[in-house]
């Protein structure tokens, strides 16, 4: 079985507000980026590696790659406007038909060798998974700072990533998202449009996407 991971990574972290992109600021002395793709380059089950990144930074990017030494990743692709469009155009990249994609942010530097492994057996035999934990907290509807109502929480998740896929699945979704106009808020979404059942893994709490100041400091960030 042949498993290709893309990692999008041309997010420009304007909610950091620092000069460089999250992905690049240092996390115990090495980048944010670099953590996540020694996780991924050091699993046994992951073939090959896409990187897909903003045009401004792939040099960078390719340098960093080469000094940390990750072996796995075979070509860096430039990112379009949205995430999706990252995806789509690293999907399309791909030479060597895998059997299995999966998808993960490059600022969930906290990602598990065994949520790679659980996440992957699950696609291998459902088609698709995904990566979640269930909500505990009480969830209200709000409009104009005022509730709504109270939405019944038994069934709601929060979905992390790594998503993960069937190739040819993942790549039909897109390339029908792509034709239909469809903006999704996950990878997930484009293949529920193909009334495909996705799978859910339960996650961790510890597999934090970074995505402002905040985080990045409660991680031990620079």
């Amino acid at each position: 079985m042949r498993v290709c991971a893309l990692v999008p990574n041309a997010g420009s972290g304007a909610r950091m507000k620092t000069v460089l992109p999250k992905q690049y600021l240092d996390l115990d002395s090495k980048p944010v980026l670099i953590h996540t793709l020694n996780i991924l380059n050091s699993a046994k089950c992951i073939n090959e590696i896409i990187l897909i990144s903003d045009k401004k930074y792939i040099e960078k990017s390719r340098l960093l790659i080469q000094r940390y030494n990750i072996k796995k990743v075979s070509r860096i692709v430039c990112g379009g406007k949205t995430r999706q469009e990252s995806v789509y155009r690293g999907l399309m990249s791909i030479r060597n038909t895998p059997d299995i994609i999966l998808i993960h942010d490059a600022v969930r530097p906290f990602i598990t060798q065994e949520l790679i492994d659980k996440s992957i057996k699950t696609a291998c035999k459902h088609g698709a998974a995904v990566i979640g934990l269930p909500l505990f907290d009480t969830i209200k509807m709000v409009k104009d700072n005022c509730i709504e109502k109270t939405i019944d929480r038994n069934n709601l998740w929060r979905v992390q990533t790594p998503q993960v896929f069937k190739y040819r699945l993942i790549k039909t979704a897109y390339q029908k998202a792509n034709k239909n106009k469809f903006s999704g808020t996950d990878d997930a979404s484009l293949v529920e449009q193909l009334n495909h059942s996705v799978r859910i893994v339960q996650g961790s709490e510890r597999n934090i996407k970074i995505t402002d100041q905040k985080q990045f400091k409660l991680v031990g960030g620079n």
